[in-house]
């Protein structure tokens, strides 16, 4: 019960003596969420004796009050490791939001696994207590229930306790608080580390939660929805077999392309790291033996293979490092799946995390040995890079007339196209940026004259 009453306490005012007048006003019945609230409520509780009744009220702070009852009542418990977990956030008190809180739940879980262990019938009795608190009508005693049951999921709990928690975390998805539904997210990115009897169990509805946390993008969240997904799925095909994921490797594939040219890095570098653990599950699939019973599928992946190459070749060119590794880790596993050894064997070579690499030189010579490799594709790889030369980064925007340049060339005759994509390539000469002018001038060489 302390543990969601510090959670509804955050950011709470003091109640407020409302004197001998009478109104349906919430804030003049006591119930305020700031200073603001507190000043109007005084000056409409004088008395005609000019002084506010209580007004040392105003100095209460009951987040503070909850708090130091919390640390009272572990003390008795002589549960010091959680006690000391809250003495050292020390701005939880006056937090006007539950961020500070959120973070506090890890090291209280761990705390509290350390001094009940997690199969004992004790730890079963907190999950159950707090069982009742996943369906309030209270946004911060769900956000306090849900939140802790998944910072005990990585922590391996397992029978009973893991049924409990698992079945509230799913129902915790069609919660319409959005922080609930991020907390769930994330304690069901941890499904890997359940006992084999409940991965088997709940994989599935772990994965297709994930999946539909990819789209839920609410705004002026605490919690990125989007990204926990991201990498919750990516741990997941770190974690588990092949096998058990190959189903829902296309859709994957499909959902996270539009985050490669997210305006956040945090999502840019997730999604595309996810797409490169994607791959090396369907590799560890392949290199098992495992034949796939769906050959459509397999052919479906190849497809998104080929539409995501160049999008994240292009992405390669940008100046953030995060994103260069992200970019050379998973162009190295992309390319051990496209059927060829040149190209696969040249990614390999200069693609190393924390090498350098000159992009201007490796990109002609790369994509020339991608169109001489893989000619049947060149016009799936053309379309795939049109998008790019509206990109937000000059650095992408210029590569791109680069690659659809030389990829032209290698194109075996004009076709209905050419005329398009060499009038989007000429538009770039009037590109604000003076490195896409020079990259579109290039390219329009590349793209009439000869390699």
């Amino acid at each position: 019960m302390l543990l969601t009453s510090l959670a509804t306490y955050t950011n709470l005012a003091p109640p407020v003596h409302a004197g001998s007048q009478r109104s349906n006003s919430p804030t003049q019945q006591g119930v305020a969420a700031s200073s603001s609230s507190l000043s109007t409520v005084a000056s409409t509780t004088k008395s005609k004796f000019g002084f506010v009744p209580n007004k040392d009220l105003v100095k209460l702070n009951p987040c503070q009050i909850v708090l130091e009852t919390f640390q009272a009542f572990l003390g008795n418990l002589e549960m010091e490791q959680i006690a000391t977990v809250l003495t050292v956030h020390t701005q939880l008190a006056s937090s006007t939001d539950l961020k500070n809180y959120i973070e506090l739940l890890t090291p209280i879980a761990i705390g509290l696994v350390n001094q009940l262990q997690i199969s004992s019938s004790t730890m079963k009795q907190v999950v159950t207590a707090l069982s009742k608190y996943v369906a309030s009508p209270y946004d911060g005693q769900r956000i306090a229930a849900v939140g802790l049951f998944s910072r005990l999921v990585p922590l391996k709990p397992c029978g009973e306790i893991s049924s409990v928690i698992m079945l509230h975390l799913s129902s915790a998805l069609s919660d319409p608080n959005a922080v609930v539904r991020g907390i769930s997210i994330q304690g069901l990115g941890y499904v890997g580390s359940l006992t084999d009897h409940d991965i088997e169990k709940y994989t599935e509805t772990a994965v297709t939660a994930l999946l539909k946390g990819i789209d839920d993008t609410a705004s002026d969240c605490l919690i990125n929805i989007p990204l926990e997904s991201m990498r919750g799925l990516a741990r997941i095909l770190q974690t588990l077999p092949s096998d058990r994921l190959e189903s829902f490797h296309v859709s994957l594939a499909i959902r996270i392309r539009p985050f490669f040219g997210s305006y956040s890095i945090e999502i840019r570098e997730a999604s595309i790291i996810l797409f490169g653990d994607l791959c090396e599950s369907k590799k560890a699939h392949d290199a098992n033996g495992s034949i796939s019973p769906n050959a459509s599928s397999t052919e479906a992946l190849r497809e998104q293979l080929i539409a995501n190459l160049f999008p994240i070749l292009l992405h390669l060119s940008e100046g953030d490092a995060t994103i260069i590794r992200a970019c050379k880790g998973t162009l190295r596993k992309v390319c051990g799946l496209l059927n060829a050894p040149k190209v696969n064997e040249m990614a390999q070579r200069h693609l190393i995390d924390h090498g350098q690499l000159n992009y201007g030189v490796f990109i002609v010579d790369f994509v020339k040995l991608i169109a001489m490799d893989l000619p049947d594709f060149i016009q799936d790889f053309i379309d795939s890079a049109i998008p790019k030369l509206r990109s937000q980064w000059a650095e992408v925007r210029g590569s791109a007339a680069i690659v659809i340049g030389i990829l032209h060339n290698f194109l075996p005759e004009r076709n209905t196209q050419t005329e398009s994509v060499g009038n989007k390539l000429a538009a770039l000469l009037k590109d604000e940026n003076h490195f896409v002018r020079v990259k579109a001038a290039t390219a329009l060489g590349y793209f009439f004259g000869d390699i």
